[in-house]
């Protein structure tokens, strides 16, 4: 009886390394890329790669001509930085971040899958439709936020589904820090906090005074740090999030290239704009 309890327990084990040897295969696919063909770099790329170098010659987070970084969180370019103390550029630095969060947002979606689904077939098989999404994997090869930030809502979302099922305060503290640190990648992570906001105070079964509580806890925690760097900013520039400048198309140009593109997205080019 003992020896069939502990070959269940060695198939329990090898099933929930998967999620792992998962992410590391994804994560050395995007690497061998990279090594191969490099690190795509775009015009975007010089917002985080410039106040990088500059962070590791000590001039802090400025661009090439003193002007301060505040027209973009600071996350990405520090991560590069922190690789570049090891003697790498802040380029090389920056496809090794992306890698590494391409294969974390693998492992972390296979972990939330196996969490919820009862097949272990389905498991497999979406775990290998992630590492063979061609399009996420071009998107880790270039020095751009995005991988950066597709890791930390996922797991954002990973953990606010935990704590909405399970109700443990720990969920709700790793799903707030990791809204903090999308935000701190994009500006756009604010939508992220808006969204789980709205989520928490409509949690069902949950008493109205507790469900404020917990909308205020995720708050504070997801909030503070972006809140400080725009008290930087203020403080250096006047502007908490630099200049805004007005876009050149209206809104309704923008909402039918966005139905365009998720239309030719969904139906393989079915769509095409005129």
């Amino acid at each position: 009886m003992r020896g069939t309890d502990a070959v269940r327990q060695l198939r329990i084990d090898r099933f929930t390394a998967l999620p792992a040897a998962i992410g590391a295969l994804a994560g050395g696919l995007v690497l061998l890329r990279q090594v191969t063909y490099g690190v795509e770099v775009y015009s975007d790329s010089r917002i985080y790669i410039e106040p990088s170098r500059n962070l590791l010659e000590g001039n802090g987070l400025v661009y090439r001509h003193g002007r301060i970084l505040v027209d973009a969180p600071p996350l990405f370019p520090l991560a590069p930085a922190g690789s570049g103390i090891f003697g790498v550029d802040a380029i090389e630095a920056a496809g090794y971040v992306n890698a590494t969060a391409f294969g974390l947002t693998v492992f972390t979606t296979v972990l939330w899958l196996r969490s919820r689904a009862a097949s272990r077939f389905l498991v497999v098989w979406a775990a290998c439709a992630c590492v063979l999404c061609v399009s996420p994997a071009h998107l880790s090869a270039r020095a751009l936020t995005d991988p950066l930030f597709i890791l930390f809502a996922v797991l954002s979302l990973f953990a606010l589904d935990g704590f909405m099922d399970k109700r443990r305060r720990s969920f709700l503290v790793v799903a707030a820090m990791s809204a903090a640190l999308a935000w701190l990648t994009r500006y756009i992570g604010v939508t992220l906090v808006a969204g789980a906001l709205l989520l928490l105070a409509l949690h069902r079964g949950v008493p109205f005074s507790v469900r404020i509580k917990n909308a205020v806890s995720y708050a504070v925690i997801a909030g503070t740090p972006v809140g400080l760097w725009m008290l930087r900013n203020f403080l250096h520039t006047g502007a908490p999030l630099g200049k805004m400048h007005p876009s050149g198309f209206s809104l309704l140009s923008s909402l039918n290239t966005a139905g365009t593109e998720f239309s030719r997205w969904l139906f393989d080019g079915g769509v095409h704009s005129s």
